[in-house]
């Protein structure tokens, strides 16, 4: 451990020499006056002790020293003196106790604004008590209806897997008698499609003889178009060689080799 600092002990000396600054500032020296003069420093003891040496001692000698008065007039301006100051110190005593009754004031109110407060605390948690009650509840509750939702939901699953199944049994067996019935239709409508078949066979055929006539027709069409505009050309060049009244011989070289 770290050995705790000395600090040097006041000497008589020191406290005499403040305590005479002290009243010759016209200040009554007191223990806390003199302390304060030297620093802050010095025990409240020691200072004490040679005070009251300076001031039985010394008080005349620093009068007649310093003022040049006599001996009977010391007793005059001690008693002055100490009056100045015991009248100072009266008027900061009720300058101290107004500032004590403002502060005790504040200090009363303040002490009721404290207990409001509490009373509020107080009265807050007892809500917060109750709302986190009612959430427990809420949530007991919220709890409860989610299991019996489930349960109804888990049920009507079941159910609905039971109908499922019944629905697949029964298509089922409705396939199979479907495909029964198509089976015995097939069998017996068998003779009925052959006979379809041939009858389609037979119009395709009659179609196609349709067809072979109908293309043998456009042929001979075209062959009666080609000879009709054959005669037209003919009539054309007959009638031509009438209007220019051509010669016989020139006639007959008009007249086409085909005719």
């Amino acid at each position: 451990m770290e050995a705790k600092t000395k600090h040097k002990a006041i000497s008589r000396e020191a406290v005499f020499q403040a305590a005479k600054d002290l009243f010759m500032q016209g200040k009554y020296p007191t223990l806390a006056e003199i302390r304060l003069q030297l620093g802050n420093r010095g025990s409240k003891t020691t200072i004490h002790k040679y005070f009251l040496q300076w001031r039985d001692n010394c008080v005349q000698k620093t009068l007649q020293e310093n003022l040049h008065i006599s001996q009977d007039s010391v007793k005059t301006i001690e008693k002055s003196v100490l009056e100045q100051v015991i009248n100072k110190q009266a008027q900061q005593l009720a300058l101290y106790s107004k500032e004590l009754m403002r502060h005790e004031k504040n200090q009363l109110e303040l002490s009721l604004e404290n207990e409001n407060l509490a009373q509020e605390l107080f009265l807050l948690k007892q809500e917060l008590k109750e709302a986190q009650a009612q959430k427990n509840s809420f949530e007991f509750a919220i709890q409860e209806i989610k299991a019996e939702r489930q349960s109804i939901i888990e049920q009507e699953f079941q159910k609905k897997d039971i109908l499922i199944q019944a629905l697949r049994e029964e298509l089922k067996q409705l396939n199979q008698e479907t495909r029964k019935e198509i089976i015995a239709l097939a069998r017996k409508d068998d003779d009925a499609l052959m006979e379809g078949k041939i009858k389609i066979m037979n119009l395709n055929d009659e179609l196609k003889s349709s067809h072979k006539k109908n293309k043998e027709l456009n042929n001979h069409n075209y062959t009666l178009e080609l000879a009709n505009t054959k005669l037209s050309k003919k009539l054309k060049c007959y009638q031509k060689m009438a209007q220019e009244h051509l010669s016989e011989e020139i006639q007959i070289q008009y007249i086409p080799e085909e005719y």
